[in-house]
C-alpha cells in the first residue's frame, strides 16, 4: 500500500542520517506522524555538528516542528542552549565528552538559578 512504502522511505531517510552523523545516540523518529523539514549544518555550533527539523503531522502538537542537535560525536541534543551548555562544560570545565553530556541539564538549570539569583 500507499502508507507502508511512504514509511518506509521514511525509515531509509532515518537509517541515512544515522550514518551520515555517526549518531552515539538514538537516531530521529521519522515515522507517519513526522516529516523531514530540513537536515545540514547547525548554524551557530562548531563545525561538524548537524541540525535536523521535523514536523509533526498528526496529534495535538501537529504542525509543531521539532529540532534535533547533533555533535560530530554522535549526542543529540534537544536545544540550542543544551548544546552550549555542553559546549561550555567541555571548554571551561574540562570534563571528559560523556561526563559533560550526561550532567548537560543540570549545568542549564544551575546557570538558571544563577542568572536569576543576580536579577
Amino acid at each position: 500500500s500507499k502508507d507502508s512504502e511512504n514509511n518506509d522511505a521514511l525509515d531509509e531517510t532515518a537509517l541515512l542520517l544515522a550514518r551520515k552523523i555517526k549518531l552515539r545516540t538514538r537516531p530521529p523518529t521519522i515515522g507517519s506522524d513526522r516529516k523531514l523539514l530540513y537536515t545540514g549544518h547547525a548554524p551557530g555550533l562548531p563545525t561538524g555538528w548537524s541540525v535536523i527539523k521535523l514536523q509533526r503531522t498528526a496529534g495535538i502538537r501537529k504542525g509543531r516542528i521539532d529540532t534535533l542537535y547533533y555533535s560530530d560525536a554522535g549526542r543529540r541534543f534537544k536545544s540550542m542552549l543544551e548544546a552550549h551548555c555542553y559546549l561550555e562544560m567541555l571548554n571551561n570545565e574540562g570534563v571528559s565528552e560523556t561526563e559533560a553530556y550526561r550532567k548537560r541539564n543540570m549545568y542549564r538549570h544551575s546557570k538558571k538559578k544563577e542568572t536569576s539569583k543576580q536579577n
